[in-house]
């Protein structure tokens, strides 16, 4: 799946971007008319050398520029007709697509779906919770996995957060969105959609509270979901106010996907982190899922790619969530004195 998103990205990226800049296309548009050089006049200096080896003529012989104008405009045709224009065309359309749970009431079929389930001892809860009922305040954690869903890793974390996060298991919750993350083209825009649903239930538990710490981590496609939740809440604090109370959002994202859709390229990159207190990514730069390699504008970023005690075994996209599991000193808040400088890089050895 890794492999067939990688190569329809580039497909569509290449041709767009191709569609911009190809050479000879302004042809197709505008058909520009031969150029005439006339010689110098006679009133030119006498040491000047006549150019009338440059005049050029719209009459006669097969390589005169007409001529050569009119294939370059016939080749421009075909190119734009058979190649340019299809990608263009199904780029667009798979846009769309992308985009279509956007104009649905998905926020509401969330509500009324158990897909939140608190962790417990490392466990899940079969039965689930119904939106964050059983939150009623107090600092929290959620986290969003990635397209493939749940797993052995996410587990991990989940039992880490319980341990030693600011959750302590009552308040620790893991968002299955699995129904909404596996489709490649939808998972970004259905990630929004998810978070702005999970943003809107913690307001409801945290609005009356006088101080308390939100932390929100996003795994690979579940940053654009864990962004959004932070975000509706940041809407939701300047709407509402919270009567001299503070909220101190965190937002943390392993190997995040930053591309939005077919045409988004970068989106995360300029986007993920703004409404948050502190946001902090941890990526590698060596794996093959495309737009999880490079840093996050807002985020202090960490790349662990060349990690010492870095297990070669574990695929790449997936090794920036192990090692957060378990090599990082603190999953909590991390105070502001121990924050990362936001758009620096640290490489971690």
């Amino acid at each position: 799946m890794h492999a067939l998103h990688t190569l329809l990205i580039l497909l569509f990226t290449t041709a767009t971007s191709s569609f911009k800049s190809f050479p000879g296309l302004d042809l197709f548009f505008h058909r520009p008319r031969p150029s005439t050089l006339s010689p110098p006049s006679s009133s030119s200096s006498s040491s000047s050398t006549p150019l009338t080896s440059l005049h050029l003529s719209n009459t006669g012989g097969s390589g005169n520029p007409t001529n050569i104008t009119n294939k370059l405009q016939l080749i421009t045709r075909r190119t734009f007709t058979f190649v340019l224009a299809p990608a263009l065309l199904l780029s667009t359309f798979l846009e769309l697509y992308s985009r279509i749970n956007v104009f649905s009431p998905l926020s509401l079929q969330m509500s009324s779906e158990n897909k939140v389930v608190r962790w417990v001892a490392g466990l899940r809860n079969p039965a689930g919770l119904k939106g964050l009922d059983g939150y009623d305040g107090g600092d929290m954690e959620v986290v969003f996995h990635g397209a493939g869903g749940p797993d052995g890793y996410t587990e991990k974390l989940m039992e880490r957060l319980g341990k030693d996060g600011i959750g302590k298991s009552k308040n620790s919750y893991f968002y299955d969105w699995s129904s909404y993350s596996t489709n490649l083209f939808k998972a970004a825009f259905n990630g929004q959609a998810v978070g702005r649903h999970v943003g809107d239930e913690i307001w409801k538990g945290i609005k009356g509270d006088k101080a308390v710490n939100v932390h929100v981590v996003g795994i690979s496609v579940g940053a654009f979901a864990a962004d959004a939740a932070i975000t509706r809440i940041r809407k939701l604090i300047d709407q509402e106010g919270l009567e001299g109370g503070k909220v101190n959002l965190q937002l943390t994202l392993l190997d995040p996907f930053t591309q939005r859709g077919v045409f988004g390229v970068g989106w995360g990159i300029k986007n993920f982190g703004k409404n948050a207190d502190y946001a902090q990514q941890y990526l590698n730069t060596d794996d093959p899922v495309p737009s999880t390699n490079e840093p996050c504008n807002n985020c202090a970023v960490f790349d662990v790619t060349n990690y010492g005690k870095r297990d070669k075994e574990i695929f790449g996209h997936d090794y920036p969530l192990h090692h957060y599991t378990q090599f990082v000193d603190n999953v909590g808040i991390v105070k502001e004195e121990e924050r990362g400088e936001m758009g620096v890089v640290v490489d971690v050895q």
